[in-house]
């Protein structure tokens, strides 16, 4: 029985997802986050991630390969021309699709360019034309509140989802940065929030809340710190703090979720590292946030925070108290990379084992899709029933990559 309504709940989304009417689209992007919701109030997201691990595999990628090409496969000047209101609903339910590991790891794997590497390239030139870009043209515009709305901060969440789910991307991310800082161009969108007229105070903490998130990947991520930290990572936490206002910080129930929070946990993370740590004085880091520490102190004020870092930038051996594993590590940057944690998952619905482990090996996946997870070859030919009815029925007409392309010359890449 639970088998079945998985099916019925994968159709329904794909159907839906894949509809040329932007009324069945917003049904769509309804409806995730009530999943989310109830996947959580009834489990540990378990339930919410095996149903995107499912639309991922769904009649061999058919959703994921709609919803990109009308969304960063498009400019969006076609896509006022030839609806908006499509186009919002589909990258507001990108971004939620994205924040599984396991969909932006088959966006790159059969993207429309030769290899991984270079659909990372493509999809970050699409996301940063639908950020930094209409930022950058709309600066000081009444129309800049709408763009917000509608494009810049859900394609600054899809950009988040992609630095925190691939290595690949994150290395895409370097290359932008060795032709022009990706950092300097995101301390620019956060000028064009703090210009803007009429900017309502949640969509501003949106703007931030997802760039913190994408530095916390770039800052935990051992593949990823120290280019991150020579290329201007820390100009840009600066930045966030500059434009947190106190305010923000000062309900006890909403510190957590505040950008200034992930921005401490950021420094909390490199300064734990004695490689980082020299990094981190080497760029003067005590002068570049002592201007910043009150928000500091203000994002967790049960602690004298910026006592602490300050001793550790002046290179002081302050304890820490309990020294956490690299899995430990591993969970918290979990909990501050993005906005919804969706964890990898076994496809079987009746499974138990939980998430995948977030260190050493990790679940197989199915030969066929590459797609579905499993914890054992048991479940795997337990799925098989219903996963051959998704994967194999009606596989759609392949859809194209990302569009024609051009060249940004700030990043140096393909737009």
């Amino acid at each position: 029985m639970m088998e079945k309504i998985l099916d019925l709940t994968v159709e329904r989304y794909a159907a839906l997802l894949t509809s040329n009417d932007a009324d069945q689209l917003k049904v769509a992007y309804d409806l995730l986050p009530e999943l989310y919701g109830g996947s959580y109030r009834n489990g540990r997201g378990e339930a919410f991630a095996r149903v995107v691990q499912e639309i991922a595999a769904y009649q061999g990628g058919r959703v994921l390969k709609r919803l990109l090409p009308s969304t960063l496969g498009r400019s969006f000047e076609t896509s006022l021309t030839e609806g908006l209101r499509h186009f919002t609903y589909s990258i507001l339910a990108l971004a939620m699709l994205t924040s599984s590991k396991v969909v932006v790891e088959r966006y790159l794997r059969e993207g429309s360019g030769p290899d991984e590497k270079e659909n990372a390239r493509e999809i970050l030139s699409r996301l940063l034309r639908l950020t930094v870009r209409i930022a950058r043209t709309l600066q000081g515009d009444r129309a800049y509140s709408t763009f917000r709305t509608l494009v810049i901060i859900p394609s600054l969440e899809c950009l988040t989802n992609f630095a925190r789910g691939s290595k690949i991307f994150r290395n895409a991310m370097k290359e932008c940065a060795e032709n022009g800082s990706i950092f300097e161009q995101y301390k620019a969108l956060l000028f064009a929030e703090s210009s803007a007229d009429e900017s309502p105070a949640s969509e501003t903490k949106m703007v931030r809340f997802h760039l913190a998130s994408m530095a916390v990947s770039l800052a935990f991520s051992a593949d990823s710190q120290m280019w991150a930290l020579d290329m201007g990572l820390l100009k840009l936490v600066a930045a966030i703090y500059e434009a947190t206002p106190l305010r923000e910080l000062s309900k006890p129930s909403e510190r957590r979720r505040s950008p200034a929070f992930r921005c401490n946990q950021i420094l909390l993370r490199l300064l734990e590292s004695k490689e980082t740590a020299e990094k981190l004085r080497a760029h003067n880091a005590l002068a570049g946030f002592r201007p910043h520490r009150r928000k500091i102190n203000g994002a967790e004020p049960e602690h004298n925070t910026w006592a602490l870092f300050e001793r550790r930038f002046q290179g002081l051996d302050e304890p820490w108290g309990t020294k956490l594993s690299a899995e430990a590590w591993k969970d918290e940057e979990q909990g501050w990379n993005g906005y919804l944690r969706v964890p990898v998952v076994c496809s079987w619905k009746l499974c138990a084992a939980g998430r995948e482990p977030l260190l050493g090996k990790g679940y197989s996946r199915c030969s066929r899709c590459q797609v579905a997870r499993y914890c054992s070859k048991e479940h795997q030919k337990l799925h098989w029933v219903t996963h051959k009815v998704h994967y194999e029925t009606k596989q759609g007409k392949e859809v194209g990559g990302v569009g024609s392309v051009s060249v940004i010359p700030h990043c140096g890449i393909r737009v």
